[in-house]
């Protein structure tokens, strides 16, 4: 969703996380506002994440797990990971439904695959969702 100036507005005014906002406003110093609004993990947000690297998936997968897959959970996993352009929708529920029967509950490569579901976020990301970036132009009409 794109960025919400009367939202971002209302975000610096109030600074619910207490990043410090106010000082920064005061001078408008618009690149530091910037700064704090974009770097990810000041905050304990989190965002669920839309799309991923096949190799980011195979990376989280041990081995020795993937040996003692049977032929077909091996060959989903293959198809999943080899016939993909670039990354692979994480956030589609039929990719998440096709993933999930692979690794069992107790495989140390289920818990790691369900790690990468979130990350955490910058505070544009926690309001806006993921991936959204907020510039100097959105702090400057946020600030009128």
């Amino acid at each position: 969703m794109p960025i919400n100036i009367s939202a971002l507005k209302v975000e610096l005014q109030t600074d619910p996380k207490a990043l410090g906002f106010s000082t920064f406003v005061a001078f408008r110093d618009l690149n530091k506002l910037v700064d704090l609004l974009n770097t990810k993990g000041l905050t304990n947000d989190t965002v669920s994440i839309g799309t991923i690297t096949a190799m980011t998936l195979q990376q989280n997968v041990v081995a020795a797990e993937y040996i003692a897959l049977t032929a077909a959970q091996r060959n989903l996993w293959d198809g999943t990971i080899f016939t993909c352009p670039q990354v692979i929708a994480l956030s589609n529920t039929l990719v998440r439904g096709q993933i999930g029967p692979v690794w069992s509950a107790a495989t140390s490569t289920r818990g790691n695959l369900s790690n990468l579901q979130v990350r955490a976020a910058s505070r544009t990301e926690a309001l806006f969702g993921e991936g959204e970036v907020a510039n100097t132009g959105h702090v400057d009409l946020a600030l009128r």
